[in-house]
Order: C-alpha cells, then structure tokens, then sequence
C-alpha cells in the first residue's frame, strides 16, 4: 500500500496559515504584555507615593527633600546632583556623604517601602548611566521614576491641588537607572543659608535670584546629538502618580506634528520617536506650569513654551 503525505503544496499552504496567524497574534501579546508592565508600573509608584506620605506624617507633614544639601559653615544646595541609591552604594564614599545622600527622597523614603522593586519601572532594562559599576559595593537599586523637585521640602497642607499634582513622574525618560535618582524638575537654590522651598517671583525680579523661585527640568540622552530619551514607556505615554496618591496612565507627545496640550504634557512638542523639543514653561518663564504645588491648575494664562536645554 502507498504511504500518504503531504504534497509541496499543501506544506506551504500549512506555513503561510501559520505565518498569517502569527501576524495577528504577536501584536496581540506584545499589546498585552506592555499592558501588565503599565499596569505593575501603576501598582509600584502608588505605593512609592504612599512611602512619601507616611514620611511626612512623621516629619510634620512636610515631604521629603528632593536633593541634597552641604552643611557647616558655608552651606549650599546641589540640586543638580544625582544621589547615590542606596547612600552608601559607593566605594570609599565618606560618612557625611552618606548621611547627606540618606536624607533625599529615594533614600529617606526606604524604610516606608516594602521592596526596592517599587521604584523600578518594569520592563525597562536598567543601565548605570551615572555611576560606573566598578564603583559599586552593594548592590545598587534600579530606579524607574523621578521626584517633583518643586515639592522639596514643602508642607502637604500647602499643595492647592494634591489630586492633580504630581509626585512621582517618568519624565527622566525610558530607562531604568541602576544605583542613581534624580528629581526633576528641580529647583534652584543658590543661597544655603536660606530655606529652599517652591515660591513665586515678585513682579518684575529674576526669578532666580531668589531661592525656590525658578526650576529646571533636567534630562537623560541616550543618542548623539539628543537632549533627552523618548518619553513613551509604556506605549506612547507614561505613569503619573498625584500627591493624593491617585495615578493614571498619561499620553505623551499626542500630537508629534505641533504643539501638545499645555494642561495635560509639561512637554510643547516632540520627535517621531517620542523626545520632547520644547517645554512649557509658566508667563515670566520661572516654572513648568504642570509641577507648580499652589496651583489649581485652572488659570494656565500666558503658558509658553521653551527650548529643552542640557
């Protein structure tokens, strides 16, 4: 008796079913995929954003400091430092080093946290962009998100807003930063022998020559010639979460061709792969508009926006 098979023809109609069923279907699982990540991302940052609650209920009602500040004789802020994370992840740090590093957000925040996998965003792959790893003495935590720096040092009950405001952010960009935070915004305090809190200019000053009264978003880039990475992590957006603690899934960039929204994206528009070209910045251009603590984020008049600099 013949023994049956498959003809030529018949195989490669088998493969191009399977071919056509595998298109359809990937997508399908990539979408959910990036789907749970965004949604663990949501879960972690809520959590890290409770931490900082808890924090300021015992540290009268104040929140955590953004960024670190030098003491003794003449003191002075370094709001554009990055921290250590955890203080002591570095070889021969010194000791006040350490006790300086443990008292900004990511660190102070620590024992509020149940896991160091909360301030991780998820399925973003970690990279020591700031620190080298020969540094490295302990194992370094990854960093996913980013504090508002406007919210150094400031009383809860001071917030106008606390179910709009932001807390916790992605903004740094698509990466996972191993052993190193940052707040950004942040604010620019140049005299240490004064408080550095968020405030508004006076009419008619410059606003950085007073502490507290004029900010800066600060950037990672990941490409020659860029000024920041793609602001799409999970999708074409990020998550947010507010001071309430509430968080949200937030589009960046929906309109790449133009200008955005000045009351949903802090950023004015962006490159086809997601990387923001401008910033929305506040009338007398001290603050971006989005991370202001006394806002009400009903009156956005004479908003405008910004070239993104280093």
């Amino acid at each position: 008796m013949k023994r049956g098979g498959f003809t030529l023809i018949e195989l490669l109609v088998v493969i191009a079913i399977i071919a056509v069923l595998a298109a359809i279907l990937f997508p399908v699982f990539a979408q959910a995929k990036v789907a749970a990540y965004k949604t663990q991302a949501m879960s972690n940052m809520k959590q890290q954003a409770t931490a900082s609650l808890l924090y300021a209920g015992d540290a009268d009602d104040v929140l955590p400091m953004a960024f670190p500040k030098v003491g003794g004789e003449y003191p002075f802020y370094l709001f554009n430092v990055w921290t250590p994370v955890p203080q002591n992840l570095q070889d021969g740090e010194l000791e006040d080093a350490i006790e300086m590093y443990s008292q900004v957000w990511i660190n102070s925040t620590a024992p509020y946290r149940r896991s160091e996998t909360l301030v991780q965003a998820p399925g973003i792959p970690a990279e020591a962009v700031v620190i080298p790893e020969q540094f490295f003495v302990r194992r370094p935590t990854e960093v996913g998100l980013s504090f508002n720096g406007l919210l150094n040092d400031y009383p809860l009950s001071a917030v106008g807003s606390p179910s709009q405001l932001p807390m916790y952010t992605q903004v740094l960009g698509k990466v996972n930063l191993k052993g190193a935070s940052l707040a950004t915004p942040t604010l620019i305090c140049w005299y240490g022998d004064q408080a550095c809190r968020f405030t508004r200019a006076a009419p008619g000053t410059d606003c950085q020559s007073t502490n507290g009264a004029f900010s800066q978003m600060i950037f990672l880039n990941d490409q020659p010639n860029s000024v920041s990475r793609s602001m799409w992590m999970y999708g074409h957006g990020q998550i947010w979460v507010n001071t309430d603690t509430s968080a949200r899934y937030r589009r960046m960039g929906a309109n790449v061709r133009g200008l955005t929204d000045y009351r949903t994206d802090p950023f004015a528009d962006y490159t086809t792969d997601g990387r923001p070209g401008s910033q929305w910045r506040t009338a007398d251009g001290c603050h971006p508009p989005l991370f202001t603590p006394d806002s009400d984020f009903t009156d956005f008049t004479g908003v405008a926006p910004s070239p993104i600099e280093f």
